[in-house]
């Protein structure tokens, strides 16, 4: 289904197709190749998630950010062929290179390339069509919170005091949602969602979560992010 949805697109000039390894997600990726281009093809059963990654795409081509174009999408809203943006994730760069000099500038980077999509997005977006939050509030927060008292302490079975540990959950929320000032938070800004192709060009990619945020959420998670593994000296520079 996939392919014909390609090949209609390419006028039959498809010359490889095959599908990606899924991490994490019910989205499936596939790689399409003619003569000239490669391209990437998704199918995704999640009509909100689409229509959010839809609506953000056109508003970072627009503005001409370093995301994927969207080239076609299949009349039912669940496949769509976007920008072939490279081979490696940030993060695989990061796993085979460590603390490289080639990742310290990548790093740089991506951070630059973050406050630059920040500063033009401002006053353009309209959060009523984003995913599943409009905006990092109380909801979003506490939710954060739960996971870790589900997936972490009650996992470990770390003993606490659960109306404690609420209160102290509730406080912490109050004071992210005071925190300024606010942008457009990508919400899922790890390395494994960065692209870089053969020039070192760094693209951002599944930014369908994006919500209005503190703006220093996604540069703190990209930062801290534990498989990255950065060492101090290099996060306070």
């Amino acid at each position: 289904e996939e392919k014909d949805f390609f090949d209609d697109f390419s006028g039959g000039r498809t010359s490889a197709f095959y599908a990606l390894p899924q991490s994490g997600s019910s989205r499936k990726n596939f790689i399409a190749e003619t003569d000239q281009h490669t391209y990437v093809v998704t199918r995704n059963d999640n009509l909100p998630e689409n229509e959010s990654f839809f609506y953000f795409s056109d508003v970072f081509s627009n503005l001409s950010l370093n995301t994927p174009k969207i080239y076609k999408i299949s009349v039912d809203r669940k496949t769509y062929i976007q920008q072939y943006l490279g081979s490696k994730t940030l993060s695989e760069i990061i796993q085979d290179e460590g603390l490289s000099e080639r990742v310290k500038i990548l790093v740089k980077e991506t951070l630059s390339k973050l406050h630059h999509l920040r500063k033009v997005t401002s006053g353009q977006i309209d959060y009523s069509r984003t995913f599943e939050y409009e905006k990092y509030d109380s909801l979003p927060i506490l939710h954060d919170l739960n996971y870790f008292k589900f997936f972490f302490a009650d996992i470990l079975e770390i003993p606490y005091h659960k109306s404690t540990l609420l209160k102290e959950f509730n406080t912490l929320a109050q004071s992210i949602v005071n925190i300024k000032p606010k942008v457009l938070m990508i919400r899922d800004f790890q390395a494994r969602n960065i692209m870089v192709d053969e020039n070192n060009g760094v693209y951002f990619i599944d930014y369908q979560a994006a919500m209005e945020g503190p703006a220093m959420y996604d540069v703190v998670s990209f930062l801290y992010q534990a498989k990255a593994n950065f060492p101090k000296f290099f996060k306070d520079e």
